[in-house]
């Protein structure tokens, strides 16, 4: 009788062990997400300005070859 418990047990406790990591790495695949988000939105942040001065440059770029 003690081996069937057992098995069920080490059973029961990698399953649980199994979910509780895949859960773990979701939740901080989710959080790592959402900073970069933020930090990517955020009207002050050195990356919207570069992106923001990258578009002006290419823009006046684009402008010069028409003329």
């Amino acid at each position: 009788m003690e081996p069937i418990i057992f098995n069920y047990l080490t059973s029961y406790i990698t399953t649980d062990v199994v979910f509780y990591t895949i859960t773990t790495i979701s939740t901080s695949i989710m959080s790592i997400k959402n900073i970069s988000k933020f930090i990517a939105d955020h009207k002050d942040s050195d990356y919207k300005l570069f992106h923001n001065q990258l578009e002006k440059t290419d823009m006046m770029h684009k402008f010069n070859m028409l003329l």
